[in-house]
């Protein structure tokens, strides 16, 4: 998301990332600003130039039950902020 010239967002595509996002957690890594995003089946991070890092498609678990999980949640421990925990759906 970005801001326009009326000061509304908007939301742009990111190449590399092509599902829904369901949860965005911003985070510093080696002292640079990073955006964690969780979508309907991978886990990347994008940096301030919008430059996308893919993290890890196994995040998503497959269950004979539900063909699919998504990442609902992103959310980072109280007591350790750098221990992030991810909510599958």
């Amino acid at each position: 998301m970005t801001i326009s010239d009326s000061a509304s967002p908007v939301f742009i595509e990111l190449e590399g990332i092509k599902e829904q996002s369901w949860s965005l957690l911003p985070f510093e890594l080696k002292n640079k600003e990073q955006l964690l995003v969780g979508t309907s089946s991978e886990l990347f991070s994008i940096n301030k130039k919008f430059e996308v890092s893919y993290i890890d498609k196994q995040i998503r678990l497959k269950s004979k039950k539900t063909k699919t999980n998504y990442i609902q949640k992103l959310t980072r421990s109280k007591t350790n902020p750098n221990e992030i925990f991810v909510a599958l759906r």
